[in-house]
């Protein structure tokens, strides 16, 4: 009488085979979810990024006057920017919004917003232009509206500003400080004041 059954070769092919594919399956697993993993940080970074870039576009464009220097060219690109509040008018006069790339640590950062005006010591409900003076010379001094100052976006490797007084070049690198992903995001902001 003959058995029913497997040789011991046919239980190790198959043995074999099986291994392969839990193997290969796994493999296709661990790949798929890792670049599932890196789409939703590049998603988040895009967003945030996004986000950055409207809330300072918006901003310049309606600039009255540009107290920063803004340099012609990339290479000597500045990381803050300060100009005259079109948004808001004031009977007292002129408010300053200043965007700057502060609280560096390990090459990664924070865009902070603050709005300010500038005054003299002997009469502070008078806003002055910020071309008054020097600050902390003749009675010349800056007030930080502290309830508008605030973070726009952390994990940022970079803020630069560039081009001229009526087209601003706004050059921003995010990072992720995890896996160190990174995207460069580029816009070019025109004036309208």
């Amino acid at each position: 009488m003959k058995r029913a059954g497997y040789t011991l070769a046919e239980l190790l092919i198959a043995s074999s085979v099986s291994l392969v594919l839990v193997a290969m399956s796994t493999g296709i697993y661990v790949s798929v979810n890792s670049q599932v993993g890196q789409g939703e940080v590049e998603i988040v970074l895009a967003q945030n990024g996004r986000a950055v870039i409207d809330r300072i576009s918006r901003d310049v464009r309606q600039a009255v006057d540009f107290a920063t220097e803004i340099p012609a060219e990339r290479v000597d690109a500045v990381s803050a920017i300060e100009f005259e509040d079109g948004h808001s008018v004031s009977q007292a006069g002129p408010t300053y919004i200043e965007y700057s790339f502060t609280n560096v640590t390990d090459g990664i950062g924070e865009i902070v917003r603050q709005r300010h005006y500038y005054y003299h010591v002997s009469d502070n409900s008078v806003h002055l232009p910020y071309s008054s003076g020097t600050v902390g010379e003749n009675g010349f001094s800056k007030q930080i509206i502290s309830s508008d100052t605030y973070t726009i976006a952390e994990d940022v490797a970079s803020l630069e500003f560039y081009g001229t007084d009526y087209l601003v070049k706004i050059d921003v690198t995010l990072q992720q400080k995890a896996d160190g992903e990174t995207l460069d995001l580029h816009s070019a902001v025109a004036k309208r004041n």
